[in-house]
């Protein structure tokens, strides 16, 4: 009887073109030459002693309140927006309840 033959069909998805990139010995040659600062890098995890520990690399840190934060920094700017629109809460409330056009004039970012 044999096995199935799996098909490959196609596809109209096309692949990311290829970009030759800068070998790492090229880059180290290019700053030491040129004098040029490593501007590629993580950022600085660690902080001196008496500053301590940044809240948001510290395994200790009460996760919810950074995340609150956050969350009320995204409050504060939406909110900014729809007042810089000229969009009141009960316009997007009333469109809620009354179920036309949901969405219409709920400031997009």
């Amino acid at each position: 009887m044999g096995y199935k033959v799996p098909k490959i069909g196609k596809t109209l998805v096309n692949g990311v073109p290829k970009v030759d990139g800068e070998t790492i010995e090229e880059k180290v040659e290019r700053v030491v030459n040129n004098g040029e600062p490593i501007e590629d890098g993580a950022p600085n995890v660690y902080t001196e002693r008496k500053h301590g520990v940044k809240a948001e690399h510290d395994i200790r840190t009460d996760r919810w309140e950074v995340a609150t934060d956050a969350m009320d920094a995204v409050q504060k700017s939406t909110k900014a927006q729809r007042e810089k629109k000229g969009i009141t809460k009960e316009d997007i409330v009333g469109n809620e309840v009354d179920g036309e056009d949901k969405g219409k004039g709920v400031a997009e970012g």
